[in-house]
């Protein structure tokens, strides 16, 4: 019967305008925190809404409206953000190096924002949230995993020279950073996971936890194997294969791709 189908077509497009309300009205909400709207999740939700075939005349004049007030929110937001982030890691007491849009806290959590494409990235993780709070909330956690409870720097540096040896095959000289970095990472790993290769036997151990306990282990002024050999840190022959390492010695951050360990009598020779 025409009614019919006239009648379905009409619960099909109430159902079509319902999901998509009842959509963007959810987004909405989650972009409200207690501290204020998150500006850049707003102008994400509103440009699908406005963009939308389901919006009614009326509705989508009030969303297009919203969408330039929060484009603008958004760009005052990504301005002042240097100054947010830098306001909270000093009042979180922690070290900040680097030059705007890309920074280092705590000697080795990369932060970069790319105001371009509202991106910013913490931890190698890009965040959904850009409220003051949401960044607090990804640095806190990226900070937090960088030290284990209890870190000792010479044992640090022990397990280090440990890898060394693992990838020089016992003969001193120069290794390659990452390749050291690989073998430090399956020296790492629980008896376990050797026995059952899954996911939850494997022990993360990042290239942040990597870089930040080397600058921690330098500078407490720990730099000599247990057999009394000397690390050196020696820079990439291709900046491609190296690491961006914080040196205190000269304090700044450099580009490492090269490490050995030398006795007194090698370095005299």
């Amino acid at each position: 019967m025409e009614i019919q189908a006239e009648v379905e077509r009409l619960i099909h497009e109430i159902e079509v305008r319902r999901a998509m309300l009842t959509k963007l009205l959810k987004d909405l909400r989650a972009a409200r925190e207690a501290s204020g709207w998150d500006a850049v999740a707003l102008v994400r939700t509103l440009e699908l809404a406005r963009n939308s075939a389901a919006a009614e005349n009326e509705l989508k004049s009030m969303i297009v409206n919203a969408h330039l007030s929060a484009e603008r929110a958004a760009s005052a937001a990504f301005l002042e953000m240097e100054a947010d982030v830098r306001e909270l890691c000093e009042h979180r007491g922690w070290r900040v190096d680097g030059q705007w849009p890309r920074l280092y806290v705590e000697r080795a959590v990369h932060l970069e924002v790319d105001d371009k494409t509202r991106g910013v990235v913490v931890g190698g993780v890009k965040l959904e949230n850009f409220t003051k709070r949401g960044l607090d909330r990804a640095l806190e956690g990226a900070v937090k995993a960088l030290l284990p409870r209890g870190f000792e720097p010479e044992r640090f540096i022990a397990q280090l020279s440990e890898a060394y040896d693992e990838v020089c095959g016992g003969r001193g000289r120069e290794a390659p950073l990452l390749r050291v970095y690989r073998s430090l990472v399956l020296l790492a790993q629980p008896s376990g996971l050797w026995r059952d290769a899954r996911a939850s036997n494997f022990r993360e151990f990042t290239a942040e936890q990597f870089r930040a306990r080397l600058s921690a282990a330098l500078e407490a002024g720990a730099a000599r194997a247990p057999d009394g050999r000397e690390l050196r840190l020696l820079p990439p022959i291709d900046p491609k294969d190296a690491m961006f390492i914080y040196q205190p010695s000269e304090r700044r951050f450099a580009f490492v791709g090269r490490i050995e360990f030398r006795s007194f009598e090698e370095r005299q020779a």
